[in-house]
């Protein structure tokens, strides 16, 4: 199925939704955002037409699956990102966010949901705050709003390697497949965001006259937070080396206890070994020898002996039953960090880390405060 919507900001006024077929007309000061969940290539084609759009760029935006970059065609910029998918439970899943931006035109172009566009599309037609901002510091929200999206999965990680390190203590077996798995999970979201990383560098800093200085703020926030990011996986990737060293020493000590079991048990064993051996002997006149029932008395006794020793072996749980494996929730848990109900305004900011302090409007609304003036 395909989808697309369009958005319409008019002077000192919040965004309206408009039919698609009018999105070529409008005023002077009006910018509009357009956002297509397509894969219909003649309707893009027909949208980067009337906006004035690089043709190839946008076919590309839905034939080929493009790392993050920055391409400045001059009158216009095609912005590629990559957010935090929300189609798995259990495992990191990206989706592909274009972003064609020109003086007054927002054109996003996905092939999935993104929560971040969802987000803002309904924001930004309560908050009146969005009507001057324009459709740079729009496209550098939904960048700033998709890093900090990134942020919460990896802060979850990152909460969950005490718990981690103290499993490994106690030499759980399930340690390994989580450390496995944490591992490749950060490496796949290091291999999504190095890229963003140069982009946002690119961005911050671009003298192209489609970026204002508000925009480019707006960017440097989340090159700042992209960064952050970064320098959080490799700490985390260390911690889970250390985690790794500790579930080995654990190992170890669980090896050599059981070496101990091993040894204490043939300890124990070895007067059995020596009541077989001196009643098997081939010689007249051994103790019981002319009684039938002797062999009876001795066997009761070396079983007693036999599940005394295996009671106790079994009271200091030095021999447990194999246990399969439970399912992982490490996963599940860093996912359902990431996706904690996003609401624009002091919410948002606040569990997601905005440095921008907040205020209350009469309607009830977070918006900027005087220092923030885009909102």
């Amino acid at each position: 199925m395909t989808s697309l919507r369009a958005l319409r900001w008019s002077r000192e006024s919040t965004a309206q939704e408009i039919p698609v077929d009018e999105i070529a007309r409008g005023g002077e000061t009006d910018w509009t955002w357009v956002d297509a969940d397509t894969t219909n290539h003649e309707e893009l084609v027909h949208i980067g037409e009337i906006f004035k759009l690089d043709r190839l760029a946008m076919l590309d935006a839905v034939e080929d699956v493009d790392a993050s970059k920055v391409d400045d065609f001059g009158d216009n910029m095609l912005i590629v990102l990559h957010g935090l998918s929300d189609t798995s439970d259990v495992e990191v899943l990206t989706y592909e966010l274009d972003m064609f931006l020109t003086h007054n035109t927002l054109v996003t172009v996905r092939s999935s949901r993104s929560r971040t566009v969802d987000l803002l599309w309904d924001e930004v037609q309560r908050n009146i705050e969005f009507a001057d901002a324009g459709p740079d510091v729009l496209a550098a929200r939904i960048a700033s709003i998709m890093m900090r999206r990134w942020g919460s999965i990896v802060s979850s990680f990152d909460e969950q390697l005490d718990e981690l390190i103290e499993r490994a203590l106690v030499a759980d077996r399930d340690v390994l497949r989580d450390v496995t798995f944490l591992r490749t999970e950060l490496s796949t979201i290091r291999s999504t965001l190095r890229p963003q990383l140069e982009s946002l560098a690119e961005l911050r800093n671009s003298p192209s006259p489609l970026l204002g200085a508000r925009g480019q703020r707006r960017f440097s926030d989340a090159f700042d937070t992209s960064t952050r990011i970064d320098h959080s996986i490799e700490s985390v990737r260390s911690e889970l080396l250390t985690a790794l060293d500790a579930y080995r020493g654990a190992e170890a000590r669980a090896a050599t206890e059981i070496s101990k079991v091993l040894t204490i048990y043939a300890a124990v064993l070895l007067p059995l070994t020596f009541v077989v051996g001196f009643f098997g002997m081939n010689v007249p006149n051994l103790p019981g020898s002319d009684s039938d029932n002797a062999w009876i008395w001795i066997l009761a006794a070396m079983s007693v002996m036999s599940l005394i020793s295996m009671s106790l072996f079994a009271r200091a749980r030095w021999i447990n039953l194999p246990t399969p494996p439970g399912p992982s929730n490490v996963g599940r848990r860093a996912l359902e960090r990431s996706r904690v109900p996003l609401e624009f305004g002091r919410s948002v900011f606040t569990s997601l880390g905005d440095p921008n302090p907040r205020r209350k409007t009469k309607d009830g609304l977070d918006t900027a405060s005087d220092e923030d003036p885009d909102g």
